[in-house]
């Protein structure tokens, strides 16, 4: 792929990434606040419905879009087919990787997938509830940081690839 071609491509993901960053800020900011303060049943019930719906979601295709990207890109850069940027792409591919993509793998996820078995009237529901949606807020808080910071390392390297 040309400097002419790769600059758009990442700056196009540097934006993704960043809209992908945004979702999460609004989970973490406002909707799981909103969440946490309603009842248990209807705060645990209404996360149950946003993770059946997740997954046919246009919000999935960023998601794992992304990280292919990533991986992709840091595969390229052990190749040595692009050298401007390389740093700062190869960071940006490790810091998607690493904090948006496992997190979502070892915490969030597990965690849904818990809240999603569980009878939303017994009183272990209501417990779990309690301490899902302060551990789920903290892990996609640090999701929201790693997409904003992958977007920006994304936008450097395009940046770089243009200068060169």
């Amino acid at each position: 792929m040309t400097a002419e071609l790769l600059v758009p491509f990442y700056a196009g993901t540097a934006v993704l990434t960043a809209v992908t960053g945004g979702v999460f800020l609004a989970f973490s900011d406002f909707l799981m606040r909103s969440l946490k303060a309603a009842h248990p049943q209807s705060g645990a019930e209404a996360m149950q419905m946003i993770n059946r719906k997740v997954y046919k979601s246009l919000f999935l295709t960023s998601f794992f879009g992304i990280g292919i990207i990533s991986a992709g890109t840091i595969a390229l850069l052990v190749t040595e087919m692009i050298s401007a940027g390389a740093t700062q792409l190869s960071a940006a591919g490790i810091v998607y990787l690493a904090g948006v993509f496992a997190v979502t793998v070892v915490f969030n996820v597990p965690m849904n997938k818990k809240l999603d078995k569980m009878n939303l009237a017994a009183p272990e529901t209501h417990e779990y509830w309690s301490h899902y949606a302060s551990r789920w807020t903290f892990w996609n808080h640090v999701r929201s940081a790693a997409c904003i910071l992958s977007a920006i390392l994304f936008l450097q390297g395009a940046f770089s690839i243009a200068a060169a």
